[in-house]
């Protein structure tokens, strides 16, 4: 669903996503790495990612909202080389 938080969107699906805040975005724990071009990040994820995480990628899934069809991965267990693979198309009805 478009307009939806992605954390929201994610959390419809058998991905798992840490959360300490429910998508409220306090706790920094839903790590994600976004394929698809998408705007900078916001002030919150800057303060919340560290600078290797941020030239990485790494965003934060509560703080993004689907307004096209992604391609996520999700980071587990802080480890880069382990991602679960997600498409917009599994939690939100998108199709790519």
């Amino acid at each position: 669903k478009r307009g939806i938080n992605l954390w929201k969107a994610m959390r419809r699906t058998n991905v798992g996503l840490e959360s300490d805040c429910d998508g409220l975005g306090k706790c920094g724990k839903c790590k994600i790495i976004v394929v698809t071009a998408i705007g900078p990040p916001d002030e919150d994820e800057i303060k919340a990612l560290s600078g290797d995480e941020l030239e990485r990628g790494v965003r934060l899934a509560c703080r993004i909202r689907v307004t096209k069809d992604m391609v996520v991965h999700s980071v587990i267990k802080e480890n880069p080389e382990d991602f679960h693979h997600a498409s917009c198309e599994h939690c939100c009805g998108h199709h790519q």
